[in-house]
């Protein structure tokens, strides 16, 4: 109890953690069967003033630092991890 699952699904997988914070916008379009769009994460704590831009087609395919900063793409796994806020 109390430890951080973000820190221990980054040593368990040998990833990185790219930001932390909300996601402030989805965008997304259905073209010829695929979900084409664009999330985008406002970072809070460290990462405060800092923003990530996800684009998918059906699955995470790149994530950007600021536009032309790519920072992870296919066929990396880029995941997002939820925590339950209890209201």
């Amino acid at each position: 109890m109390g430890r951080d699952p973000v820190k221990e699904a980054v040593v368990a997988s040998g990833g990185y953690e790219l930001i932390r914070g909300t996601i402030s916008d989805v965008t997304s379009k259905t073209i010829g069967g695929f979900d084409f769009g664009r999330t985008t994460i406002e970072g809070t704590g460290a990462y405060a003033g800092k923003k990530l831009f996800i684009d998918f087609k059906n699955e995470n395919m790149i994530a950007w630092r600021e536009e032309n900063e790519p920072c992870a793409m296919v066929p990396d796994l880029i995941c997002l991890i939820t925590r339950k806020v209890n209201h």
